[in-house]
Formats: C-alpha cells, sequence, structure tokens
C-alpha cells in the first residue's frame, strides 16, 4: 500500500549514519549516557509532540503522514 511506501522511503532516506555514529560517540564519552536518544529533527520533533499531546492525538498526526 501507500503508506508502507511512504514508510519504507522515509527508512531509506533517513538520518545519515555519519550522523548517528556522532550522537554515539558523543553519548560514550558521558558518564552517565541515556538509555536512548533519537536522531534527526523528525524523531526528535515527534517524539516532543508524544510528551505534550494525547496519545489518540499522536496517531492521528501519523495516520495523516503516512495515509
Amino acid at each position: 500500500t501507500a503508506s508502507i511506501e511512504k514508510m519504507e522511503k522515509d527508512e531509506r532516506n533517513g538520518v545519515p549514519p555519519e550522523k548517528v555514529a556522532k550522537v554515539v560517540y558523543h553519548m560514550m564519552q558521558k558518564s552517565k549516557p541515556p538509555v536512548r536518544r533519537a536522531v534527526g529533527f523528525d524523531y526528535r520533533l515527534l517524539i516532543f509532540l508524544k510528551r505534550l499531546l494525547p496519545d489518540r492525538l499522536v496517531v492521528y498526526i501519523l495516520g495523516k503522514l503516512y495515509a
């Protein structure tokens, strides 16, 4: 379906490996690194919105993006 094709395209054109490596490197330098870290503006924005908005609204937004 079109939704799956859009998701696959987003994954293929995701954050460059160099940027991920840089974030991992900086996390390794910390004495108490976070358990997980979002890399890339889109992912950080989604996590930020998830903290602020009700789950149903976040699911709705994701549905609009990929539908």
